[in-house]
């Protein structure tokens, strides 16, 4: 003998539920691909000295030193990112660029710890800012 499931039809309520399923994934997905504003400024401490960089600025290059080591740091479309260091292991340069997204990055041999703020007001010890 063979067992029936009987057939449920959907009702009203149930396609209302979907319906809000369906929008809530739809501005999920909007607001998890759309770009943020990002952050103003790359605070960059290097060992005791801290420089801050403009990230709303147009693209521009800049080197500075810590612990030793040489890095240039490359602003880029509201990001900054590390494209070339002389430290031993290299891990800033292969971070990815922060500013538009969170994160940091960091260079232990060399002390360096990048990370984006909205603005300069009230930081004691501001060395540069650049441009």
């Amino acid at each position: 003998m063979t067992r029936q499931i009987p057939k449920k039809k959907p009702t009203l309520c149930d396609g209302a539920i979907f319906a809000v399923m369906i929008a809530l994934t739809v501005i999920s997905f909007v607001f998890i691909l759309s770009p943020g504003k990002g952050a103003s400024y790359a605070k960059i401490t290097t060992g005791d000295d801290v420089i801050f960089a403009e990230l709303d600025k147009s693209d521009y290059k800049f080197d500075f030193e810590s612990g030793g080591y040489h890095y240039t740091a490359f602003v880029n479309n509201g990001d900054i990112s590390i494209i070339s260091a002389d430290c031993p292991n290299k891990e800033c340069v292969m971070s990815r660029a922060v500013g538009t997204r969170p994160g940091s990055i960091v260079c232990v041999p060399g002390k360096v710890i990048i990370t984006c703020c909205e603005e300069v007001n009230g930081v004691d010890g501001a060395d540069i800012i650049v441009p």
